[in-house]
């Protein structure tokens, strides 16, 4: 057949012409049509302009796509199932038959990346530091929060606590009475386990708090478990602090409190001295107008420690000096306990000023004062000296000489000891302080 055409275009007019039977079969001759070449369009070569693509000549038979099956799985019930993994399976299958799919299947991998499960995907940063959370609710009512004080394992609880407490007890009114004493047990038996932050702080401004609202249940309780003996000496330096800072804050002192008061009353004692003493100037200094020099207006407050300052002083000081059995603590045997507990019983005198009470304290401190003044310890002795400024500076000294069961002279002659022959440094400068300021009127008197 071949032959043929090419003889039919060689030499027209004598063509090879070869008898054969045409095959059984369709498909050989459609493929022998769609190959064969008209002769008219070889015989006459074309002109340029009237050539022209038929594309309909040159298309490649399209492929059925045959979807292949795929063998049957084993279900394994141990296995995780996921459901976007046999879809991606069929997809990519569908995309690989045919080759006229190529440029859509390079165009479709360039925006789906590769065979993804959840396994693979990548997990979002969840770490937080938490600083914008507030975990810790503090409590609404008081009962809620001697509740939380008393909890031994939830730390928030716990915390909440000690932060709402001060706030509720400063503003309730009814309940307190009922939960006062309850509320300062758990706060003196309470213990820094978490290392909470402000602990020592916040629980002491409850107390606190509580002595001021409920001032004579609290203070009974609090100097009643001074002596027992179940406590530690961290929890009695507590229960004096908490007494100090309640009778300053009743009291209406809001100076800065010190160990040496001596400083500050001589300051004092040289103001009032200028002023009484006259000027050199005499007449000139009175005709002298000045500007800018007001002076402080004074403000009055009430001093409401004085009707509790003996609830304060006397439970304490009515161990001192005795023989302790085995239901009270020996406060004298532990020296630094002793000292804090002495400057302590000084400030009660000191804030309860110009009163009743401070008339009934000041013999009963003296007493302890001289029964302690030669103790062997540097730091006894110095709490005695600035326990004496005080009790000398709350009274007049006419009134102090009456109230007072010891001497002045006695106690005038025993400060020049001390400032002189005394082995602390501390102790001399106070015992000479002492005397430069009482010494005129112990003479004068």
């Amino acid at each position: 057949m071949v032959a043929e055409k090419f003889s039919s275009i060689i030499d027209p007019e004598n063509p090879l012409v070869f008898e054969y039977s045409k095959p059984p079969t369709d498909t050989t001759n459609q493929s022998t049509q769609e190959l064969s070449i008209s002769s008219e369009s070889i015989t006459t070569p074309p002109s340029v302009a009237s050539i022209t693509t038929d594309s309909s000549a040159f298309t490649v038979p399209e492929k059925k796509k045959v979807k292949k099956e795929k063998p049957p799985k084993e279900e394994n019930p141990d296995e995780l199932f996921h459901f976007s993994e046999d879809e991606d399976e069929d997809s990519e299958e569908e995309n690989a038959d045919g080759d006229g799919l190529i440029e859509e299947k390079s165009i479709k991998g360039k925006s789906k990346p590769e065979e993804e499960s959840d396994d693979d995907f990548v997990p979002y940063n969840i770490e937080d530091d938490e600083s914008d959370l507030n975990p810790i609710q503090p409590p609404v009512y008081l009962r809620d929060c001697l509740n939380f004080l008393r909890q031994k394992e939830d730390v928030n609880k716990i915390e909440g606590g000690l932060i709402g407490a001060e706030p509720l007890i400063r503003n309730s009114t009814s309940e307190l009475h009922h939960l006062a004493v309850p509320l300062s047990q758990t706060l003196l038996h309470m213990s820094d386990d978490y290392s909470l932050e402000k602990f020592t702080e916040r629980r002491n401004g409850a107390l606190v708090a509580l002595l001021v609202k409920c001032t004579s249940s609290v203070a009974q309780y609090l100097t009643k478990e001074f002596y027992e003996p179940n406590y530690n000496l961290h929890q009695r330096y507590t229960i004096l602090k908490v007494l100090v800072d309640a009778a300053r804050e009743l009291s209406g002192n809001t100076t800065k409190l010190d160990r040496d008061p001596l400083a500050r009353q001589i300051e004092e004692r040289r103001q009032i001295a200028e002023q009484i003493t006259p000027s050199s100037s005499g007449l000139k200094e009175s005709k002298t107008r000045r500007w800018g020099n007001r002076t402080k207006k004074i403000v009055h407050q009430q001093n409401k420690f004085a009707t509790f300052a003996t609830l304060f002083f006397f439970p304490l000081v009515r161990h001192l000096g005795k023989r302790q059995n085995d239901s009270h603590v020996d406060v004298e045997g532990e020296i630094h306990l002793l000292g804090e507990l002495i400057f302590s019983l000084s400030v009660f005198i000191e804030c309860s000023g110009n009163s009743n009470s401070t008339m009934q304290m000041v013999p009963v401190m003296m007493d302890l004062l001289v029964s302690l003044r030669f103790h062997k310890d540097r730091f006894i002795r110095q709490s005695i000296l600035i326990s004496l400024c005080r009790c000398l500076f709350a009274l007049p000294l006419d009134v102090f000489r009456e109230t007072s069961p010891h001497d002045l002279s006695e106690i005038s002659s025993w400060l020049s000891y001390v400032s002189q022959e005394d082995v602390d440094a501390d102790c001399r400068k106070y015992a000479s302080a002492l005397l430069g300021l009482f010494l005129v009127d112990v003479v004068e008197v």
